[in-house]
């Protein structure tokens, strides 16, 4: 199964329980640039109707995602299992979509054509629940703490000898650097 498409027919004879496994790509999640994701993404879903045509998703999504601590550049590992639950209603017919027009209904959720299409709403649902900074665990701080100190004197180190290098390209820059070296020593003198 690439793709997860649910027929509305179908509960007409009670509640669809729906299993799936599918690949990253069929959630667009291949090329994003803060996470990357383990194949595949799973989940268990039941859709059913809660209303006449109203149909109401619930269940779960599984997935694994890794990224590094924004403050130690760790590797993390993300294990989520998202809740889902999402409503989808029947597309308006042409005398309603003048009227769902003027109240702004961006935020409801239509199946076209007694076909539901919920891959984009569970990816949605999937994002919002990684973290927006991923930081190391609350056990691992310590750790965290001496990781960002030593990049940032890596980083200082490799600066300096680029402002080394830049001051050689540059008469101006070296004046300004024989300058900033002489400051420098009488604080410490």
């Amino acid at each position: 199964m690439e793709k997860l498409v649910i027929e509305v027919e179908q509960l007409n004879e009670g509640p669809i329980d729906i299993e799936f496994e599918l690949p990253v790509k069929a959630f667009d999640l291949d090329e994003d640039q803060e996470y990357r994701f383990v194949d595949p993404i799973s989940g268990s879903l039941k859709a059913q109707f809660a209303g006449s045509e109203t149909v109401l998703l619930s269940g779960s999504i599984r997935v694994v995602a890794k990224s590094e601590c924004v403050k130690c550049l760790e590797p993390l590992e993300h294990n989520l299992r998202v809740p889902i639950r999402v409503v989808f209603l029947a597309e308006p017919d042409e005398d309603d979509k003048a009227r769902f027009d003027r109240l702004h209904d961006d935020d409801k959720l239509y199946y076209d054509h007694g076909v539901i299409h919920p891959t984009e709403q569970l990816r949605e649902e999937l994002m919002m629940a990684l973290p927006e900074l991923p930081q190391c665990p609350p056990e691992d701080q310590e750790g965290c703490i001496r990781r960002q100190q030593a990049l940032i004197e890596a980083s200082n180190k490799s600066g300096q000898s680029a402002k080394d290098d830049d001051a050689a390209a540059n008469p101006f820059a070296a004046q300004l650097a024989k300058v900033r070296r002489e400051m420098e020593e009488k604080k410490q003198g």
